[in-house]
């Protein structure tokens, strides 16, 4: 309830808007609820499966724009004292034109300051990082190794897990790792490259942060 307040009180074009928020109570079990616009241009996870079923790369002024408006959304939601915990490309909306997007669903968000020396689990495992997988004590640091998964995922057409199985299983500087890396780089702005490597680390010490 605590974070639907904090999330509720930021006024960014990137992160959704709570409208209200109510909890539905039966003998059994509570439902928490959310109130949001609904926004017709889908989720980026169907952007990318339209994408993949076409063939057809995402342009490139479209990743940056992409990379643009989720590290300032996500920003926000980090100075308000907020760990989304559930970064990916299905909980990330489009406008109907596709020219915006806004971060949603704040169902498994917690306050900074309530993060224990344990860190629970939570978020999809595909876009978990590892002190999360390993319950260890994580920070907003999490966050962005799941913003590093979408912002390779989005241009490669490939969920970031194929490029991390290759590192471990070769070695960072292995023949197949270097190649991925060249189309990598091939394809979008520099930029994005450079965030999404930087965000991909397993020594959260080392991620990319957002000033």
């Amino acid at each position: 309830m605590k974070e639907c307040i904090n999330v509720k009180s930021i006024k960014h074009v990137n992160v959704i808007t709570i409208l209200d928020y109510f909890t539905i109570q039966n003998s059994a079990s509570a439902t928490f609820c959310l109130v949001t616009p609904h926004y017709q241009g889908g989720d980026m996870e169907a952007l990318l499966q339209k994408a993949r079923a076409e063939r057809t790369y995402i342009p490139a002024n479209v990743v940056l724009l992409i990379t643009y408006q989720l590290a300032s959304g996500l920003k926000a939601i980090h100075d308000n004292g907020i760990i989304h915990r559930d970064i990916k490309p299905k909980n990330i909306f489009l406008t109907p034109q596709g020219q915006s997007l806004v971060i949603g669903d704040f169902g498994l968000a917690r306050n900074q300051s309530s993060i224990t020396s344990r860190g629970s689990v939570a978020g999809e495992e595909d876009y978990m990082s590892f002190e999360m997988k390993s319950q260890k004590p994580y920070s907003s640091l999490t966050d962005m190794w799941s913003f590093g998964c979408v912002l390779y995922d989005t241009p490669a057409l490939k969920q970031c897990k194929t490029y991390l199985k290759d590192m471990k299983s070769h070695g960072s500087e292995c023949s197949t790792c270097r190649s991925k890396k060249h189309r990598f780089k091939s394809k979008i702005n520099t930029v994005t490259v450079q965030m999404a490597r930087k965000s991909i680390n397993e020594d959260a010490d080392f991620r990319h942060t957002l000033r």
